[in-house]
């Protein structure tokens, strides 16, 4: 076993129910809330059942526990290695200089130890100083809510000067690469951080936690029947995706948030899965289902 679930995010979050359990302090209005914040929104569907049918006899009904002090969680030895692993990724100089701590201890494994499928290959140059500092200017003004003024290259090829708020970061895993989302720039709401030649921040605030938007403005709700693990599997597919879920009878339901960008992919990935999902809605991404599906027939008539 490569990971130790105990150091998981669903661990972190009952022993947060377990520790407000043991102060007295647990209701199930706030079960849930922790169980959203720590985990993910569909993680209700999984921690709270077990915890309240006693599935996982740490809680009792009355919301006490038979623990009476709070749970620890001790760094191990494979915790130590994985970190270690990590740290000799080529990404991580983006966030630190140099892993402390962690000299005498044996990565569990290296970068040559796995291959990437299904990824292009042009993707950035993380061990670029110039993009290495432009990262981090880029990452620090969106921390601080500054705006920046930056050199950029266009898609035509032609440098412009743009001034824009941050507010958040991605990164795409198929294309291997980090984008920033901004606004108050005229030219665009998406920029690669490797297409910033020269950056600075500027003095002038940009925009308040408050007032930033989630740029995945678009939403599909799906239909998943229990059938086939098709709901683990969905989970899985869809993880990268914000999203919420719920179920109703025996079938669950995602509402999957994504980008106008991700639309083709969000497609493909909905068809792997046959009838065992659907799309209840919008109008427009079941017209493209039915399109792609009627193409797919004609292609097989004519085989």
């Amino acid at each position: 076993m490569i990971f130790h679930e105990i150091y998981s995010c669903y661990y972190q979050a009952v022993a947060e129910l377990l520790h407000l359990a043991v102060q007295g302090n647990l209701t199930e209005k706030n079960m849930e809330e922790i169980v959203k914040q720590k985990a993910f929104a569909e993680s209700v569907l999984t921690i709270l059942p077990a915890l309240q049918q006693q599935q996982w006899q740490v809680l009792r009904p009355n919301f006490q526990t038979p623990l009476q002090q709070n749970p620890s969680r001790p760094c191990t030895i494979l915790e130590k290695r994985w970190l270690k692993a990590i740290c000799l990724d080529k990404r991580i100089q983006l966030f630190i200089d140099k892993c402390e701590g962690l000299e005498d201890v044996e990565p569990l494994f290296y970068p040559n130890d796995y291959v990437i499928f299904d990824q292009y290959r042009d993707g950035d140059p993380y061990t670029d100083e110039t993009y290495i500092k432009n990262f981090r200017l880029v990452l620090s003004a969106l921390r601080q809510h500054n705006m920046m003024e930056a050199q950029y290259v266009t898609n035509k090829g032609k440098r412009a000067t743009l001034q824009f708020a941050p507010y958040q970061l991605e990164y795409s895993k198929k294309d291997d690469k980090f984008r920033v989302y901004v606004a108050k720039c005229p030219y665009a709401s998406v920029l690669n951080i490797a297409k910033i030649e020269t950056c600075r921040i500027l003095e002038k605030r940009g925009i308040a936690k408050q007032e930033m938007k989630n740029h995945s403005n678009r939403f599909a709700v799906l239909s998943v029947k229990n059938g086939r693990n098709a709901v683990e599997r969905a989970m899985l597919h869809f993880s990268h995706f914000k999203k919420e879920a719920w179920w109703e009878a025996d079938t669950c339901f995602l509402k999957v948030y994504y980008d106008k960008d991700d639309e083709t992919e969000l497609l493909i990935r909905i068809l792997s899965f046959g009838p065992f999902v659907m799309v209840q809605e919008p109008q427009s991404l079941i017209k493209h289902i039915k399109k792609r599906l009627g193409q797919q027939q004609r292609l097989q008539q004519k085989n």
